[in-house]
């Protein structure tokens, strides 16, 4: 069981979990099954399949994934909570705008305390 790729040089070699895993300097991988005893391999190098890409991934008129949430605000003792819904679409970071929900019924409540 032999190098599959003897041409290329090697750039990554690890074992994991009963399993040996080779990449190449071209970027392609290649895995074998190792006896958990012995380290010995039991099986030859098989490819490893890259994943395929995802279809928003790829596709620049794909809606962004937008987010929801339910946020409960605790208020002071024997006071009901205060629900509303927050909606955010995170940019590259993981960050940006969102959107905040309060009901009308709270709206209400919260201007009426204003006054």
């Amino acid at each position: 069981m032999a190098d599959p790729n003897p041409t290329l040089t090697i750039q990554d070699r690890a074992v994991r979990n009963g399993r040996e895993y080779i990449t190449y300097s071209d970027g392609t991988s290649h895995t074998r099954r190792l006896d958990r005893v012995t380290g010995q391999p039991i099986s030859a190098w098989v490819p490893v399949e890259r994943p395929v890409d995802d279809d928003n991934a790829t596709n620049t008129n794909a809606p962004a994934t937008r987010y929801l949430y339910v946020v409960a605000e605790h208020q002071a003792e024997g006071e009901p909570k205060h629900w509303s819904l927050f909606s955010h679409v995170p940019d590259a970071m993981g960050a940006g705008l969102g959107e905040v929900y309060v009901p009308p019924v709270f709206l209400h409540n919260i201007m009426s305390s204003i006054h």
